[in-house]
């Protein structure tokens, strides 16, 4: 009977010790966390209070968001400066120490486990309560994290939909939100998903649907300190209506981004991917994007890295010397047989279809200077625009400079025309100069110019026409550049 009681007693002490000894690795973790939510630009978390029990704690978190100063633009055009704001919002904190919590309805498993439901502050309701109608849903949001036996964290915030009706007659309907992230114990990987369900915007006869967002990312950090790893972002629809009539229209766009280490050498990916796009009564798309950059030294880019991320502490007579200083680790860092890769670019348009490729890559071996880097390149690429996208493109250009030179034509006639008035005697009656110049028709004038331009570059040899489109193609070899056939020279510029 004793030896009973005294197993009944250690297995109660090694259980009740067991919690204490979660919760200890509890806090730690929790504000482990906070100090890396703390790392962002802008929004910052501070624990005011934790009081650790046996099997349960409590905590008290500030959230504070920083916007800082910005420019706006009334709907008069007129710009005007909002100052730096700060939010603050305090969350308390229901805390369960493992190794078995009994939470939220169920069975959770782990070293402890936190939740925290979220409404607006009281400091916000009248300010809510004057922008929007009594019909309008509060919007709720529900925060908690896992800390399993691994000492990994495993965040969890909801968004449940809500409905916001301003009294001005605008709508929006927010259909749901869910995010979830692990971070490791010594914080090396991160990764999760984020996903909107969906939002509805209604102003007036102008409607608004975003489909279902979802964002998903796997990153880990190398001993070099280097974050690598695999993300992605689908935006499946958009579509805005006024009075019914579809104006805009976006379908299935998707982001696609990995990078990893072989050999000591890291490679980036990248591609992008459009369905479909009306705007302004024209369908575009589907079009594709794929650039990669691959054999970049490992350690060379993290001491880059490195420096670069202690640039930012000094003063800027610093970072200029640490800037030249970071110059010769350039051509270390390509010495591996760095390329630079563009494999697919295609746009369709309604004008027609651009496309294009282009390969840069080096040699293996180290250059001791950045020029003799220049003349190891070897690449080659084309690309092929529609002649009525490229005309327009240089119209616009053209039209822009053409106001711009009339602008500061205008402000020196104006300047002559004050200093001519401060030198006529004030008891004599000023006179206008006269007849005021009008402006020339720009629209016209930057066609006729755009027109000649481009007929240049065909004439130098920049562009060569084929049917519909203007292509060029260039070869980049031993530091020699030739486009389209032919070696560079700078007439072909001087349109």
């Amino acid at each position: 009977m004793k030896k009973l009681i005294g197993l009944v007693v250690i297995l109660a002490v090694l259980i009740l010790g067991g919690y204490y000894g979660t919760g200890l690795i509890t806090e730690r973790t929790i504000k482990r966390d906070v100090n890396l939510i703390n790392q962002s630009e802008g929004l910052y978390l501070h624990v005011l209070q934790y009081d650790r029990g046996w099997f349960t704690s409590t905590a008290k978190l500030s959230w504070r968001l920083h916007v800082p100063e910005r420019l706006v633009k009334n709907q008069a055009g007129q710009t005007t400066t909002v100052p730096a704001q700060d939010y603050t919002l305090d969350m308390p904190l229901a805390i369960y120490h493992g190794p078995v919590i009994f939470a939220d309805s169920s069975v959770k498993f782990g070293l402890g486990y936190a939740h925290s439901d979220l409404t607006i502050p009281p400091a916000y309701e009248a300010q809510f309560a004057s922008l929007f109608t009594a019909e309008s849903t509060k919007p709720e949001l529900k925060l908690s994290i896992l800390v399993n036996y691994l000492n990994q964290s495993s965040l969890r915030a909801e968004l449940p939909a809500f409905t916001l009706i301003a009294k001005d007659g605008g709508q929006v309907q927010w259909l749901g939100m869910s995010q979830e992230t692990s971070i490791s114990s010594n914080l090396d990987r991160i990764s999760g998903s984020f996903t909107i369900d969906g939002m509805i915007f209604i102003k007036d006869k102008v409607h608004a649907t975003v489909g279902k967002i979802t964002t998903e990312y796997d990153v880990h950090q190398t001993s070099d300190g280097l974050y690598l790893g695999d993300a992605s972002f689908s935006f499946p629809s958009l579509v805005v209506t006024d009075n019914k009539e579809k104006i805009y229209e976006l379908e299935k766009l998707e982001l696609q981004t990995s990078s990893d280490i072989d050999s000591g050498l890291i490679s980036s990916h990248f591609k992008a991917s459009l369905e479909k796009m009306i705007a302004n009564g024209k369908s575009y798309g589907p079009g594709l994007f794929k650039i990669s950059l691959e054999n970049l030294d490992a350690k060379v880019l993290a001491n880059i890295n490195e420096q670069a991320t202690k640039m930012q502490q000094g003063s800027d007579k610093e970072r200029q010397q640490a800037l030249l200083m970071l110059l010769p680790e350039v051509p270390k860092l390509l010495s591996k047989g760095a390329k630079l890769e563009i494999s697919e670019l295609s746009f369709v348009m309604p004008e027609g279809e651009l496309k294009g490729n282009l390969l840069v890559s080096l040699p293996k071996g180290e250059m001791g200077n950045p020029f003799e880097l220049i003349q190891k390149i070897q690449g080659n690429g084309k690309l092929k625009i529609p002649a009525i996208v490229l005309k327009e493109i240089v119209r616009q250009s053209t039209k822009q400079r053409l106001r711009k030179d009339g602008l500061q034509q205008a402000m020196v006639q104006q300047m002559q025309n004050n200093a001519q008035a401060a030198t006529t005697d004030a008891s004599e009656p000023t006179q206008s100069e006269g007849s005021q110049v009008t402006a020339p028709d720009l629209d016209q004038q930057a066609a006729q110019l755009a027109d000649k331009k481009v007929a240049d570059m065909v004439q130098s040899g920049l562009l060569v026409k084929q049917g519909d489109d203007y292509v060029v193609e260039f070869n980049l070899a031993e530091g020699q550049l030739s486009v389209n056939g032919h070696p560079f020279h700078g007439g072909m510029l001087s349109f």
